[in-house]
Order: C-alpha cells, then sequence, then structure tokens
C-alpha cells in the first residue's frame, strides 16, 4: 500500500520569521507549512509546541521548528505510520525522487488509508486497537503507546 494524495504544502525557509506561517495556524490556509533548510525539506510547525513559549510574529522559525521524518513518494504506507507513530506530528513532508518537496501526508489521511486496506490474513490482533470513529489524536496516542508495529482498527 504506497501513501496516497498528498495534501498542499507552503515551503517556508528556517531563517524566516513565524508570522510567515501564522494564517495556516489561525486556519486561513490549508496549505500546511514545511520548513525547509536550503532546498530540502527538514521541519514543520506544530502548533502544541509552541503554547506557552513565549514567542512572537517576529520569532525565527528555526527556534520552533519541529525536526520530523521526510518521507518519499514511492515509500510504504505502514513506513509512514510508523513515523507518524515515532514523532507524534500531525503531517509529514514528502519529498520526490529528487529530494525536493512534493507535498505532506496528513495523519488523518494515512490512518483513513490504513483502514480503508486490506487486513493480512492470519495476523494476529492486538488486544490495543482504535475504532474507526477516534479522533486521530487518540488513535495516534494509542498507537505510540503499543509496542506494535501495526494496530487493528475496529469498525463500528
Amino acid at each position: 500500500m504506497t501513501i496516497g494524495p498528498l495534501a498542499d504544502v507552503n515551503a517556508v525557509d528556517k531563517r524566516e520569521p513565524l508570522s510567515k506561517v501564522l494564517g495556516w495556524m489561525r486556519g486561513e490556509t490549508d496549505r500546511r507549512p514545511v520548513i525547509m533548510d536550503g532546498r530540502s525539506p527538514y521541519a514543520i510547525v506544530n502548533a502544541r509546541l509552541l503554547m506557552g513559549r513565549g514567542i512572537h510574529d517576529r520569532t525565527g522559525l528555526h527556534k520552533v521548528a519541529q525536526p520530523v521524518p521526510v518521507l518519499n513518494e514511492d515509500d510504504d504506507l505502514y513506513l509512514a505510520t510508523e513515523a507518524f507513530a515515532d514523532s507524534l506530528v500531525p503531517y509529514l513532508p514528502i519529498a520526490d525522487g529528487r529530494g525536493r518537496l512534493a507535498g505532506c501526508l496528513p495523519a488523518e489521511t494515512c490512518l483513513a488509508d490504513l483502514a480503508a486496506g486490506p487486513l493480512v490474513k492470519g495476523a494476529a490482533l492486538s488486544e490495543l486497537h482504535v475504532r474507526d470513529t477516534d479522533h486521530v489524536d487518540d488513535a495516534m496516542h494509542t498507537f505510540a503507546k503499543a509496542l506494535e508495529s501495526q494496530l487493528p482498527v475496529l469498525r463500528r
């Protein structure tokens, strides 16, 4: 199963101020910011990490960037799931074959694609599970705490 459709991104240099991504943080745009180091994606702005840090709109993005794994367009969906579980971020940058930013994969898209995919026949089901009605944050938290490489999704 490969990575599905990518969300639109706003590539922002790490030397830019936080004000360059405030539109996304306020919900004024769906373009998710990916912080670039030159031509390579390397971090995101995780709004949860900004709370209570005493920042202002001129704060440099490099001070609030959360480095994340960068996936390739042809990576397996299960690799993306592991990257989400390890990093606990809302989205991951996706690079093309030349290492340039192609888009991003939101966690909810990854989980939805996994839920729609076929179950492996004969696989032992974990006692831990998420329901397809669970909020994505709860599902990611459960997955991150599990000592499993896959977490089944139970339909209603």
